[in-house]
């Protein structure tokens, strides 16, 4: 029998799952899909095979669901690896084959292959047709570049598939096919639609995995493309949120893009990530207020000059303040990003990071724990030291201190995390938002407020370990925590965890 006649007898569903989140984190509100399994999703749909996307985080995952599937792809960032591992070996006991991929999988692909039947190292999209065709029908892929099997007599770890180098060449992605994905919606009850409009970043900040990943070109969608798929959503009722690492890289295609939104009086509301440098152009600023950006996500990092050094920023420190009065003119709300505990970083750096932070304006922040992902130069560096405290994986979501900081005990990084949360989203600032009639700001900072107090809550364990840890001297030099998210179960379970002297 040929090989399109097996295929046909075949059956032909492939689950796409996307396991939850390891914790609570500033955007639990937000339950959004990652964009890669829907747009693997609909590429299949559109070759004839049935295909449909899991979310966690939208949609109860089972082991009936499971069952449904030949065949399951499961997408994992660091963060929820082990528990994307606990769901692909629940899939092989269930008879099914696994797939796995991802920018975790592509750094640690031994120790994906453990769970996975094949492994897809970079952007799958350019083999993934010819993929998921060929396992449906029993076929070999080992000439299928960037596709890796345990069962390969020579394991090519450093493969990696074709990038797509035309975005235009890829679907629009078809929300219909996440289950659960139509009724969710933000707290302004828009509904928030995920939209990539580039990949790759020219720069090389030690702490992001992206330009490893995805590469340092900057591709980017044509504006025709990409309106295409923004003409869909164009309703008041929707917020579309640009996944993309800084949409501001080409400013030329970028203001090409935005001279696009006001000549067609597009009625959404939009957010995006950009550089801190994005300010010094008063034209694309005027252009994003006019468009209803709201609000823009910055990646501030840090206040202290020698942190943004160490990080590769090429940011200048003194730029930042500036940055904000420049926002502020043109009516840009700006929800701040900042990452603490580098090796330059100290307590009083910290709280002065915070108290410019509080000064400045932001609408709101973030304040995340350096979280050495593998795939990283500070992964290199930190591991290589013998500096890497926690080896699951569950706790690298920046809310975790999992390795030794250079200038203050892990506990002390992480009770100043938890500091600058309480701090920037304090009950005398609320209050303030309260009697300013600032509703919109009030429910955020209510939120923040309370997400930071149920974080604490269920990590007290962790931090009593953390208190441990900095009590014994340096006696306990390693951990081994199991994070409850690696279990197919539901929350509260017990923490466990192991001692190594």
């Amino acid at each position: 029998m040929d090989s399109e006649a097996r295929y046909t007898d075949a059956p032909r569903k492939v689950l796409f799952l996307e396991p939850r989140s390891p914790d609570c984190h500033i955007f639990s509100i937000y339950p959004l899909p990652r964009l890669g399994p829907v747009i693997l999703a609909t590429m299949l749909r559109e070759a004839g095979m049935e295909a449909e996307v899991l979310v966690e985080e939208l949609a109860e995952v089972s082991s009936d669901a499971l069952r449904e599937a030949s065949v399951v792809g499961i997408t994992t960032t660091t963060s929820t690896a082990p528990r994307a591992y606990a769901w692909a070996d629940e899939s092989r006991r269930l008879g099914k084959t696994v797939v796995m991929g991802g920018p975790h999988v592509t750094f640690r692909p031994r120790e994906a292959l453990e769970h996975a039947d094949y492994l897809v190292l970079g952007e799958a999209e350019s083999i993934a047709v010819a993929l998921f065709r060929r396992l449906l029908a029993g076929d070999s892929v080992k000439d299928l570049a960037g596709v890796v099997g345990r069962d390969s007599s020579d394991l090519d770890m450093e493969s990696r598939a074709p990038v797509i180098q035309d975005l235009d060449t890829l679907p629009v992605p078809d929300h219909g096919l996440v289950r659960g994905m139509a009724v969710k919606s933000g707290p302004r009850k828009k509904k928030v639609i995920p939209v990539q409009a580039s990949r790759g970043c020219p720069y090389s900040c030690t702490f992001c995995s992206v330009s490893r990943m995805f590469g340092k070109i900057f591709r980017y969608r044509s504006v025709d493309h990409l309106m295409g798929e923004l003409r869909r959503y164009d309703s008041k009722h929707n917020h579309i949120f640009f996944y993309d690492d800084n949409l501001a890289a080409d400013r030329r295609w970028f203001r090409r893009f935005l001279k696009r939104l006001v000549a067609e009086k597009t009625r959404f509301q939009w957010s995006a990530q950009v550089r801190i440098d994005v300010s010094r152009d008063p034209e694309l600023l005027d252009l994003m207020s006019r468009t209803r950006c709201e609000p823009l996500f910055v990646g501030v990092e840090s206040l202290n000059p020698r942190t943004l050094q160490s990080m590769n920023k090429k940011q200048p420190a003194q730029d930042i303040e500036s940055a904000m009065e420049r926002f502020r003119e043109h009516g840009l709300g700006v929800h701040g990003m900042f990452v603490l505990g580098l090796d330059s970083d100290t307590p009083e750096s910290i709280r002065q990071t915070v108290d410019f932070a509080i000064r400045a304006g932001f609408r709101s922040a973030q304040f995340l724990i350096l979280a050495p992902l593998p795939g990283t130069p500070v992964w290199d560096e930190l591991s290589s030291k013998g500096r890497i405290r926690f080896g699951d994986f569950s706790l690298y979501d920046g809310h975790h201190v999992t390795f030794q900081p250079a200038r203050m005990s892990m506990e002390e990084l992480q009770e100043l995390q938890l500091e600058a949360h309480d701090r920037f989203y304090g009950i005398q600032r609320i209050l303030a938002r309260l009697l300013t009639g600032r509703i919109e700001d009030l429910a955020i900072f209510w939120y923040a407020r309370r997400l930071n107090g149920r974080w604490k809550r269920r990590n007290r364990v962790y931090r009593d370990l953390l208190h441990l840890m900095n009590e014994s001297d340096g006696m306990i030099q390693s951990v081994r925590f199991v994070h409850p998210s690696a279990r197919l179960t539901a929350w509260p379970i017990p923490f466990g965890t192991s001692l190594q002297l």
